[in-house]
């Protein structure tokens, strides 16, 4: 078997304000270290250079100095367990997929081996949705069996490969449901479903899966998909809102810019009129000054005599 590391470059998408990054797959991409390689750049633990692509080997690299750092801080850890970690991260498991095996009774319950420990050792929690409901018939059967056990037995038990078929996307109602409660809003973790690795988050009591399809790398708003039942969630952006939400917010900021500036219009207007009413009364003012009495007195009849033919042009 060829154990070279692939040298793909793999895109980096670059968005948001400040910015941030974050490396896409292609068809044929990997999805494990890409899962991992994204969280640990979202939590701030690595940094995702600033240029258009990144290698496999260099993610492996910037991996596998975590691993290290990580296990001569935690005396607990055994060295066997941390060498096997580190044989993940120089192999192509983390290219190819992680050997992983579920248990159905929680989204947190997976049978402990290499692949686990190197996330134990990165502090990254890996969920699942493939969780069978406690009031299921076969709940008895099945929900202490680990995934390999269940494929063992369906072949002997037509109830059991019914609910296997029945769930082959490994996503259940009750797994997301769990799920949910499980995170907490703010969370990062890793998700295993449909036989793909997910970065993963929950905000605003919603989960989310990070979009590193490369077919999106132009696609500034499209960051975050809502999780549900079926697939195909609506898009987000850095910010957890929906395009249509955006769009809906930035008309909002512009009306009350436009009332913004009516309004100051509106203002300056009255006090332009105000300024032109006051100089119109000081120079009346003197005017009058300069009349002697017998003119002034017929300055203010013309006035009124004036004022009076527009008070009734008014009236009709």
């Amino acid at each position: 078997m060829d154990d070279s590391i692939p040298q793909s470059i793999y895109s980096i998408k670059t968005y948001g304000d400040r910015p941030f990054r974050l490396v896409t797959q292609n068809k044929n991409g990997p999805c494990p270290i890409l899962a991992i390689y994204n969280l640990l750049a979202l939590r701030g633990t690595i940094k995702i250079p600033a240029s258009s692509g990144l290698s496999a080997e260099n993610m492996m690299q910037a991996i596998g100095e975590v691993v290290l750092t990580g296990s001569s801080n935690q005396s607990e850890l055994i060295e066997a367990n941390t060498q096997a970690a580190l044989e993940i991260c120089s192999s192509r498991q983390l290219m190819t997929g992680l050997d992983i095996n579920v248990k159905f009774n929680s989204v947190s319950s997976f049978e402990f081996n290499p692949a686990i420990s190197l996330l134990d050792i990165l502090k990254i929690k890996i969920f699942h949705l493939w969780v069978i409901d406690s009031g299921d018939p076969l709940f008895e059967q099945i929900h202490n069996l680990t995934y390999n056990q269940l494929v063992e037995k369906i072949f002997d038990d037509a109830d059991m490969k019914e609910w296997y078929d029945k769930t082959c996307s490994q996503t259940t109602e009750m797994g997301l449901i769990e799920l949910l409660g499980e995170m907490k809003n703010g969370e990062i973790a890793v998700l295993f479903r449909n036989n793909h690795y997910l970065t993963i988050t929950k905000q605003k009591d919603k989960l989310f899966s990070l979009v590193t399809d490369q077919g999106y790398l132009e696609a500034k708003h499209v960051i975050w998909e809502e999780i549900n039942f079926s697939g195909g969630g609506d898009f987000y952006n850095e910010n957890f809102i929906t395009r249509q939400e955006a769009i809906a917010e930035q008309t909002a900021r512009d009306a009350q810019i436009a009332q913004r500036v009516s309004n100051d219009d509106e203002k300056l207007a009255r006090q332009l009129q105000q300024n032109e009413e006051e100089r119109y009364r000081g120079r009346n003012q003197r005017v009058n000054q300069r009349m002697d009495p017998e003119m002034y007195q017929q300055h203010l009849q013309q006035q009124r005599l004036q004022q009076d033919r527009k008070d009734k042009c008014s009236f009709m």
